[in-house]
């Protein structure tokens, strides 16, 4: 027998859903001849897995079986929407199948064993495993870096940030990382009752210290899956993050979360064009006034309305009630040569009363909460059966066509 491997773990934390008592058995030792000691071993399956997966957050390593399943592919995608995007997946199952196994691989998982699994070959397939870095191993799912900006102040742009990473959360499940990168006059943290931080200043001015410890000691948590980077400097000194420093931090998120999403600064606009040429969406927000309208059409003439498989969309906030004398829709889409992708429409009662009580517009009563849901779909996909089996799945079924467009 091997001995213990009690140094250099790559593997902090392992989880496993086994159904059958012999592999469960298999499992233990293996672990014990690794020396990982923070492990957990439960009778169950892939199924299991996303209902855990869907209230607490996942381990570095997770093994599931899948021999009970009919649809392994899709209980995979289900469970890659509820769990952190850079974990390791192993994959126990009973169907010795080449194209089971090249599906399973081109989904990110890292390795596919079949049952009964011979005496050795679970321990050389983890001790592997638990030898590759982190950095090379694919993802079962990379996350996405969603960049939102208000052609002009005032327009909702934050409040829709907010509401719309709530949501993503605390509906559909995803662990998100909001980033507010108004460091002078940013609003993300006001708007959760949170007071001045330095955190999100402190990874900008030491890009060379980013990693994932640094990032979870100063980031603020407002949820189980929902957590807040910012930063406020004072107002008479200049600080312009370089595009290094964003990257850097970008990368890491990127690895942790399924969604990271911006509230990109307001100047300068070099700065803010390089940011958002880095996202997989931009959502611009705008009102119904003409110099929003204006800067909109110049937002998507610097942009392009597509860059290979990065997305714009356009959400058209209504900031008070309607006038006759407001420009029709047709003649909106016509001034910024785009389709309007959302409207949002006024809904002053529930921002007053969300905002007082430090809370996101979706948290409201009225037609906020139910619009917001249909963009946060849009981003995330239509929730199956797993995700929820409450009324909220049978009423949020808008933007699927932006939904096929962006994924």
């Amino acid at each position: 027998m091997m001995p213990p491997i009690d140094a250099g773990l790559q593997i902090p934390k392992a989880t496993a859903f086994i159904l059958d008592t012999q592999t469960r058995n298999q499992l233990r030792q293996c672990f014990t001849r690794l020396g990982l000691e923070d492990f957990n071993i439960e009778r169950g399956d892939v199924r299991d897995a996303i209902r855990s997966y869907s209230e607490i957050s996942s381990p570095e390593l997770l093994i599931i079986d899948i021999s009970n399943s009919d649809m392994p592919l899709s209980k995979l995608e289900t469970l890659s929407n509820v769990c952190s995007p850079d974990i390791k997946v192993v994959v126990i199952g009973d169907q010795d199948n080449v194209g089971l196994y090249r599906n399973l691989m081109q989904y990110g998982v890292s390795e596919y064993l079949v049952k009964p699994l011979p005496a050795d070959l679970l321990y050389q397939t983890l001790h592997k495993l638990n030898s590759i870095q982190a950095d090379a191993v694919k993802p079962l799912k990379a996350g996405k870096n969603i960049g939102v900006i208000g052609s002009s102040g005032g327009v909702g742009a934050t409040t829709l940030l907010a509401g719309l990473s709530d949501v993503l959360s605390r509906k559909f499940h995803r662990r998100v990382m909001l980033l507010d990168l108004n460091l002078h006059d940013g609003d993300l943290g006001f708007q959760f009752g949170l007071k001045s931080d330095r955190g999100l200043l402190d990874l900008l001015e030491a890009p060379e210290r980013i990693d994932e410890l640094f990032i979870e000691r100063v980031s603020a948590s407002l949820g189980p899956r929902l957590d807040l980077l910012f930063g406020e400097e004072e107002l008479d000194k200049r600080i312009e993050p370089s595009g290094e420093a964003i990257d850097i931090l970008l990368k890491y998120l990127s690895k942790s979360y399924h969604f990271v999403m911006l509230d990109v600064m307001k100047a300068p606009t070099s700065k803010r064009l390089e940011i958002l040429s880095k996202m997989d969406v931009c959502i611009i927000v705008m009102d119904n006034g003409i110099s929003s309208l204006n800067q909109c059409r110049r937002l998507f003439e610097k942009l392009g309305a597509t860059q290979g498989q990065k997305q714009n969309l356009v959400v058209l906030n209504q900031p008070r009630p309607t006038l006759k004398t407001d420009i029709p829709l047709s003649k909106i889409e016509s001034i910024i040569g785009q389709p309007v992708d959302f409207h949002l429409s006024y809904d002053g009662r529930n921002h007053s009363e969300t905002s007082l009580s430090a809370k996101p517009a979706s948290q409201g009563r009225g037609k906020a909460p139910r619009q917001i849901m249909k963009i946060a779909q849009s981003l995330a996909g239509p929730i199956t059966h797993n995700e929820t089996k409450s009324l909220f799945g049978k009423m949020v079924n808008g933007g699927k066509d932006v939904w096929q467009k962006i994924r």
